[in-house]
């Protein structure tokens, strides 16, 4: 007798989604992977997102709904990982969208592995508030021990990207409720993932199975909250003693205080920026020189010559999973070659202490 597919739960924090969150449980409602159970937690909403939790379970006995008081992000994740009946549980954001296929092939690529892995992650795709794919997120595949490369990639990129073990994620204490307390939150995910990543290795299914909504109102565009989430991150690494070398976590500073110095440039900030550049530059002389020159170059060339984007599918849903992302047309000749060998090179270095466990 063929033994029975494994149990996923599908977490689902909610904040007052009722604009998207009939969309994303509609996709993970869709999933081919037969085992499903859905857990909507309604994090203290003051809109319909409960009632419309609610009228979809009606007609779905596969979806519960929980309600708390409003805690954050990170406790309602908990509260939902908690409550699941699964091995596995699957956190997915209330604005996110899933392909049919994700939680399969996702559960394959850890069956493949030797042992199970502590979290099987994919690639994503950026989208806008009308679900059509508006960019591409850097993409990196990643197997077996992990921790030092991605405490500097960050490889799995947004919180709706994971199948995380749930032995796994309780074992660490779950998502760090503290981030959104200090209003630093933008950074939980890696967190949990870094730390999942000192004890576990990971799988990837290098396919682009999440749509990932960027509508410039969420967390992840405020790169102030991001750059305190790092330093909160940054100060747990230290305090908890990660067994990662100290060029990774300066080359991971280096790149979070670059990105708050882009913003605070865009915000006219042109001395906040230039302090945070030297803070950056100080960190990683190399690695933020050569973005430094790389967004230098890339600018000057997008002035002389317009960009011009191949056009995108309609929604998320019609996009070619496996299809690699349209390059950006502005590759800036030497100053992107430069960048990128410099990344491959570190990346490498950081992969050989991962493989060879020499930090454990």
């Amino acid at each position: 007798m063929a033994e029975a597919p494994a149990l996923v739960s599908a977490v689902v924090p909610a904040y007052n989604a009722e604009a998207t969150l009939a969309e994303t449980l509609r996709s993970v409602a869709a999933q081919t992977w037969p085992a499903l159970e859905i857990i909507v937690v309604d994090d203290g909403s003051t809109d319909g997102t409960a009632a419309i939790a609610e009228a979809l379970a009606r007609t779905d006995p596969r979806l519960r709904l929980i309600r708390t008081a409003n805690r954050g992000v990170s406790a309602a994740r908990n509260e939902g990982i908690s409550a699941a009946r699964g091995r596995w549980v699957a956190p997915v954001d209330a604005d996110d969208l899933w392909h049919p296929t994700k939680i399969e092939k996702q559960m394959e690529a850890a069956a493949r592995r030797p042992s199970a892995p502590g979290f099987v992650y994919c690639f994503s795709t950026i989208i806008d508030a009308r679900s059509r794919p508006s960019g591409y997120m850097p993409r990196y595949e990643c197997h077996g021990r992990a921790l030092c490369q991605h405490m500097v990639r960050n490889f799995v990129g947004n919180g709706s990207g994971l199948l995380l073990l749930r032995e796994a994620a309780l074992g660490v204490g779950g998502y760090d409720e503290r981030l959104g307390q200090e209003e630093a939150i933008g950074s939980e995910d890696w967190l949990l993932q870094l730390k999942v990543a000192r004890c576990w290795e990971v799988a990837c299914v290098p396919e682009a199975l999440v749509g990932y909504r960027v509508t410039g109102k969420g967390a992840s565009t405020d790169k102030g909250r991001l750059y305190r989430s790092w330093r909160s991150i940054e100060r747990t690494v230290r305090e908890e003693g990660f067994e990662v070398p100290a060029e990774a976590v300066r080359w991971a500073g280096a790149a979070r205080t670059f990105r708050y110095a882009e913003s605070r440039a865009l915000a006219g900030d042109w001395a906040g920026a230039a302090l945070l550049v030297a803070r950056a530059l100080g960190l990683d002389p190399r690695g933020t020189g050569a973005t430094l020159l790389f967004r230098i170059a890339r600018t000057v060339r997008r002035r002389l010559r317009p960009e011009r984007r191949p056009p995108h599918p309609a929604h998320f849903l019609d996009c070619d999973t496996r299809a690699e992302p349209v390059t950006e047309a502005y590759r800036v000749g030497w100053a992107s070659r430069r960048l990128a060998a410099l990344e491959r090179s570190r990346l490498a270095w950081l992969a050989s202490l991962d493989a060879a466990g020499t930090l454990w």
